[in-house]
């Protein structure tokens, strides 16, 4: 029986549905407004509410919502049923529409996570989620080191041994947040039975590497001289390069310090019509790069080529590394890549990524004594809190020795 109590805007209600799996008793409230009332009253014909004929119509009121109310409630999945759900079901059923696919990720982040979820369904699709234990994520890590293979039928790296069980960790800590499961099991695996991400050593150019590579550059076309040019002297990740737009360059001419404002990264999406996606930074937030007169000039040299090859004026909006018949189309995000290697196999340098060098920049500074915050704030490295406790802080001036002081080793 409902409890009823009368309030300055209608009735509020409280039923007992009955007791979950603990024996707990397990409670519904709700409320029904004197406009819930009015309009019964009229569906039902009645012209003048009397207190005995008001109390019955909301008494019929709570009891077909307790009702509804009992009906949902019998019928919802308890912990124990849940339990019985099969992995392959909570998480292609459950898990991925739900979590991945709501909305808020992007294709690459849904397309990750239900290709590293199909080894778990694999290797444990047919079990209860009840039977999830410590022993069966232990002997599924074992699987995935000494079993499971590529598409290619090569064995896993370590590195993709890791993001499968991460999505692992991912589906067991959503299990137990819905009741799923009781507990996490991975939590009491030692650190020898998780994946150990393979160390592997950083890659960057040398100094002198770098200075030849730069070199190089002044043979190759001014865009793709500009590209690189900018990635070594100032940090940025391959997709914020290609996303820089003119609006983005202030050479300083109004009496301003020249820089450059970070506020984009392009990736390559084939769900888009062009197959690019231009979307926030890592950090999700701007930041100003500071620059030197020479990459100005390197800039505005480029400028003036997409001008001549436009035959007309590249408004603000106009991407810096557009294709070459649209300045308001930015290259493909995967083009540096192609340009990489053709650079490097023309003039016979050392094999290298384009993040690679994103890392020389980094490593290069620090090599010229510029603290690690300071370095964080110009590549854009937000997760340097451990870093932030030993090291003093950043401005300006300090980002702007630091970009000095890199040109000055790569261009003398």
């Amino acid at each position: 029986m409902a409890n009823i109590k009368e309030t300055s805007t209608g009735y509020r209600v409280r039923a007992c549905m009955g007791r979950d799996h603990e024996g707990k008793q397990v409670w519904r409230t709700t409320t029904i407004s004197r406009a819930q009332i009015e309009d019964e009253a009229t569906r039902q014909g009645i012209d003048r509410l009397t207190p005995k004929k008001l109390e019955k119509l909301v008494e019929g009121l709570v009891n077909a919502w307790e009702a509804a109310e009992k009906e949902k409630y019998t019928k919802a999945p308890t912990a124990k049923d849940k339990g019985r759900t099969t992995v392959r079901a909570f998480i292609d059923d459950i898990w991925i529409p739900t979590s991945v696919e709501d909305g808020k990720k992007s294709p690459n982040s849904v397309k990750f996570f239900k290709n590293t979820s199909r080894p778990i369904i694999d290797f444990m699709g047919d079990k209860r989620m009840n039977q999830v234990d410590t022993e069966l994520c232990s002997r599924f890590v074992s699987y995935l080191n000494t079993t499971a293979k590529t598409k290619g039928g090569e064995q896993l790296s370590q590195t993709s041994q890791m993001h499968i069980f991460g999505t692992l960790r991912n589906i067991l800590r959503t299990a137990r947040r819905w009741k799923y499961i009781q507990y996490d099991p991975t939590e009491d695996m030692t650190r020898n039975e998780r994946p150990r991400r393979e160390k592997k050593p950083v890659e960057f150019l040398t100094e002198s590497e770098a200075q030849e590579f730069i070199k190089a550059l002044q043979e190759e076309p001014i865009k793709k001289r500009a590209y690189f040019s900018l990635l070594l002297v100032t940090g940025m990740r391959r997709g914020e390069a290609v996303a820089l737009q003119w609006s983005d360059i202030d050479t300083g001419r109004n009496g301003g310090t020249p820089s450059i404002t970070v506020r984009k990264n392009a990736v390559v999406d084939k769900a888009q019509p062009n197959g690019r996606l231009i979307k926030d930074t890592k950090t999700a937030e701007p930041r100003v790069i500071p620059i030197t007169e020479t990459t100005v000039r390197m800039l505005l040299e480029l400028k003036a080529d997409t001008e001549n090859i436009m035959g007309a004026s590249v408004m603000p909006s106009a991407f810096v590394f557009c294709v070459d018949d649209d300045p308001y189309t930015c290259i493909f995000p995967s083009t540096p890549t192609r340009w990489m290697e053709g650079i490097i196999k023309r003039h016979g340098l050392k094999k290298c990524t384009v993040h690679e060098l994103r890392r020389t920049f980094a490593t290069l500074a620090l090599q010229a004594k510029v603290d690690p915050k300071t370095v964080a704030a110009i590549t854009g490295h937000a997760d340097v809190s451990t870093l932030f406790k030993f090291y003093s802080g950043t401005d300006a001036e300090q980002q702007r020795k630091a970009v000095d002081g890199i040109e000055a080793i790569l261009i003398s």
